[in-house]
């Protein structure tokens, strides 16, 4: 019965989601840019988006770097506990809600935070669950003498299940976009 639930809802957003194959870059109102890539190896496409965050640096890498939270502001977390760490290199258990709740995935990931090219590169891959792709990374520039900072994340998430790959690109896609925003509140809520 949940096969029939899942296939009717897959088939049903299919019918409802926007063409974000047929339009791969665009620039929202709130100036975060989106497009698909894609990945070696995987079935579906990514989303990667990027924009602005009025915040130094340290700021948004400190809730980038709260992985123990990541369920409090992120699309469709439903849990994130960080089972490991050291330093900012992290295992973490997270699960996430899709296909409108009718489905959730889980995973062990592997955190790794560095800096590479005048940049900080936070990057997530899958070591255990039930997705047969998961690609995560958020990389960070200062802008502006370091009042505020460039945030370009990027989400592929493929699950092991039987939903067509479009609508799978155009949850990543839409993900993506998604995180910035959420991101930028987040920063505006813990302010003081």
């Amino acid at each position: 019965m949940r096969f029939f639930t899942l296939l009717l809802t897959a088939s049903c957003s299919l019918c409802f989601a926007p063409r974000a194959d047929a339009q791969e870059r665009a620039t929202d109102e709130h100036g975060v840019t989106t497009q698909l890539f894609e990945h070696p190896g995987a079935g579906v496409r990514g989303g990667e988006a990027w924009g602005e965050v009025d915040a130094p640096l340290t700021e948004v890498l400190a809730v980038v770097h709260d992985y123990a939270n990541y369920a409090e502001f992120l699309p469709h977390f439903q849990t994130s506990r960080v089972l490991a760490q050291r330093g900012h290199r992290a295992r973490v258990y997270m699960e996430v809600s899709i296909l409108r709740g009718s489905a959730t995935l889980w995973g062990q990931l592997m955190i790794n935070s560095r800096e590479a090219g005048g940049a900080h590169v936070i990057e997530a891959s899958l070591t255990e669950g039930n997705m047969d792709h998961f690609v995560a990374r958020w990389e960070l520039r200062p802008l502006d003498g370091g009042s505020r900072t460039q945030v370009k994340f990027r989400i592929l998430v493929e699950p092991d299940l039987p939903v067509p790959a479009l609508l799978v690109g155009v949850e990543n896609y839409k993900s993506a976009r998604r995180t910035i925003r959420v991101l930028r509140e987040r920063i505006l809520a813990i302010r003081p």
